[in-house]
């Protein structure tokens, strides 16, 4: 499950547990009134073949390979948040027009669902930090910075792992 707020895109992963596969294809359905797909791109596997219907909230997706690939991620769905702040939309895989394999058969599914929130905030939006409603963020007023570390590294004399999100408040005096 995933958050955001009205206009920030946000990444809806696709993956496979528990087996060894070499092909899947499904449907993925959400409500348009919340997010607007943009694109699917593989992960594990090579880029799916995609039909995406924004008017009717479906995604169809189908990839295959020589080789299995053990709990893959098998794509990314890439989507516009455009609903309301308090929105949400289930993003259901489709068991029925679910089919996953490895090189010799098909295999049973078991689907589970995600979700995506709409926040009333965006995470760029300071406006929650402007204390006196100037449209500036000045002296005196504090601003929450949370930081992304990818690669790893040292924080303040910590070392942070790969992929650890640090919060830090900093006043301004």
């Amino acid at each position: 499950s995933v958050s955001g707020s009205s206009g920030d895109q946000v990444t809806i992963p696709v993956s496979v547990t528990d087996g060894s596969i070499a092909g899947y294809q499904t449907q993925v359905t959400f409500d348009p009134a919340v997010i607007e797909v943009q694109s699917v791109n593989g992960v594990d596997f090579d880029d799916p073949v995609v039909s995406i219907d924004n008017t009717n909230g479906v995604v169809e997706m189908s990839q295959s390979q020589a080789r299995e690939e053990t709990d893959p991620l098998v794509a990314n769905i890439t989507a516009s948040i455009v609903g309301s702040s308090g929105a949400t939309s289930e993003v259901a895989v489709d068991k029925s027009a679910t089919v996953v394999n490895n090189i010799t058969a098909n295999l049973d599914v078991a689907a589970a669902n995600g979700t995506v929130t709409v926040g009333s905030q965006s995470s760029n939006d300071l406006s929650a930090f402007d204390t006196d409603s100037s449209g500036q963020i000045e002296r005196g007023e504090a601003v929450q910075v949370i930081i992304a570390y990818n690669t790893g590294g040292s924080v303040g004399g910590q070392n942070v792992d790969r992929g650890t999100a640090v919060q830090a408040v900093i006043a301004y005096n």
